[in-house]
């Protein structure tokens, strides 16, 4: 990066917002030696695009996102969707196609006055995802994405940007999206692989387009409106063109000082703290236990659990969870869904990262919830969604099966527990030996394979759960016959009790 920007970047930053800035003396040597830095860039990851998470791409016709409700897909309102999780789950790519749809008819003083309001308000979808921020996602790169266009895509999105801003001149959100754009074209020449792959030409051009987006982002910050994308697009900027962890995190401190909640300026911040880019191991997930714990409170939790669905995403080694704590990602996502909302995006991310953390209980809920509104975007397709689903449900049984036996076997250790088991003994072979049988019959097995069956009473004697334990034909078809049924009142509510059942004649 050339002297002249790195001066303005570290001088505009602290005027933006009044604050003291280190002298131009102090200034000049910090620039030197990024700039030294800047000469021989660092690896990137093989994904290209981390700089600016965007949804995939829909046809949906208009910016605003309708609210579904418990409608079901039969009526016809969550066309062509089967589901209302599916119609959710796609509500931010019809916010990002109306967007788009926008764009390439130049209706630009509309998209000034939907990003305007989307900053004033401070406006979130439900999840907790902030408007602003997915307005530019369609705005930085050209439809089909930066892998899948040619040089003239570029180019004419490129121009369309640039009329933007030269009929527009006070527009703030011209310039960020100019410049989101800028960098990704950057990345284009640079290509996704490892620094190593990258050719001579390659670097020059990436470092040409890259500067080029510094430049833009200087201009805009005269303008007397601001936009947190402006930060964010600058953290991106100034790691692409190599700046050291200095740099980065003075960035990352004017940019949570101008808007503390933008979850997505902690996030890049995380992910520059990770080895592939400037960190050390372990480096990440103390940076973010340290911000959560800055933040404080529920506040805090929720930036945590932000960090981690960004960065345990499928799409890198997310084994461990990055070392984040899981009990803290539940406890902030619980935050997040209890303020903003649900959101079967963040559900399917919740359920991903319970993969990951080996929590079969809870990911069965989660996917429970989910149904059939698996994210395409984070499991890539639907064998791997099924495989993690299938493993959280029979290992959710075999840990609810354990809890359950170990329940059973402590309620025999009391009297009272002893005297109750004697009970179910004789009511269960009065009352369902004739279920027993019928489902001898039905199971085709000639005789009852050993098994147990392990039965959660209410207070009132109603069955509550069935497990058969191990699993058989027969004890699978008693504990689906056996779920309305009654036995005596047990010594307290929800009391788990052990039957081996008999095929009495």
């Amino acid at each position: 990066m050339t002297l002249s920007i790195l001066v303005a970047i570290l001088f505009f930053l602290p005027l933006l917002h009044g604050q003291d800035t280190q002298s131009l003396g102090d200034a000049a040597r910090r620039i030197r030696t990024e700039r030294n830095k800047a000469a021989t860039p660092k690896t990137a990851p093989a994904d290209a695009n981390t700089a600016t998470k965007t949804a995939p791409p829909a046809n949906a016709p208009a910016p605003a996102v309708p609210r579904a409700d418990s409608q079901t897909a039969a009526t016809g309102q969550f066309a062509p969707y089967a589901t209302r999780q599916e119609y959710d789950l796609h509500s931010l790519d019809r916010y990002s196609a109306g967007i788009r749809a926008l764009f390439e008819q130049e209706k630009f003083e509309n998209l000034d006055q939907l990003a305007t309001t989307a900053r004033s308000t401070h406006a979130r979808l439900p999840g907790g995802f902030w408007t602003i921020h997915l307005f530019y996602s369609p705005l930085m790169e050209p439809a089909k994405g930066t892998d899948n266009v040619q040089e003239n895509d570029w180019t004419i999105h490129l121009d369309r940007l640039q009329r933007w801003k030269s009929q527009r001149p006070d527009s703030i959100t011209a310039r960020v999206a100019l410049a989101g754009a800028q960098l990704q074209f950057a990345w284009r020449a640079r290509g996704g692989g490892f620094a190593n792959t990258v050719s001579e030409d390659g670097w020059r051009v990436f470092q040409e387009r890259a500067e080029l987006a510094a430049r833009t982002l200087v201009d805009a910050s005269s303008l007397p409106a601001k936009c947190p994308e402006w930060y964010l697009t600058m953290q991106a900027v100034a790691r692409a063109l190599g700046q050291g962890k200095e740099m980065q995190t003075a960035i990352f401190e004017k940019a949570v000082a101008f808007e503390p909640d933008y979850q997505y300026f902690y996030r890049f911040q995380a992910e520059t703290l990770m080895p592939k880019w400037e960190g050390e191991a372990g480096e990440m997930a103390a940076f973010a236990a340290r911000i959560a714990d800055r933040i404080g409170g529920t506040k805090g939790d929720m930036i945590y659990y932000q960090i981690a669905t960004f960065l345990n995403c499928a799409c890198d080694n997310d084994r461990g969870l990055n070392g984040l704590s899981w009990p803290r990602i539940r406890r902030g996502y619980s935050a997040v869904e209890e303020q903003y909302g649900e959101s079967v995006e963040n559900l399917n991310a919740m359920a991903y990262m319970a993969g990951m953390a080996g929590d079969p209980v809870y990911a069965e809920e989660l996917f429970a919830r989910i149904g059939e509104g698996w994210d395409e975007n984070l499991w890539h397709n639907k064998e791997n969604f099924q495989m993690v689903r299938e493993w959280a449900s029979v290992a959710a049984r075999g840990k609810a099966v354990e809890a359950a036996l170990k329940a059973a076997d402590d309620n025999l250790q009391t009297d009272d527990g002893r005297k109750f088991d004697e009970q179910v003994a004789r009511t269960f072979a009065a009352d369902y030996s004739a279920v027993v049988r019928e489902c001898l019959r039905i199971s085709g097995d000639s005789f009852i394979i050993p098994f147990n069956l392990l039965v959660q009473v209410a207070k009132d004697g109603a069955i509550e759960k069935v497990f058969a334990a191990p699993l058989t034909a027969t004890g699978s078809c008693l504990s689906d016959r056996l779920g309305k049924g009654m036995l005596p009142a047990p010594p307290k509510p929800d009391y788990w009790v052990k039957v081996s059942p008999q095929a009495q004649p």
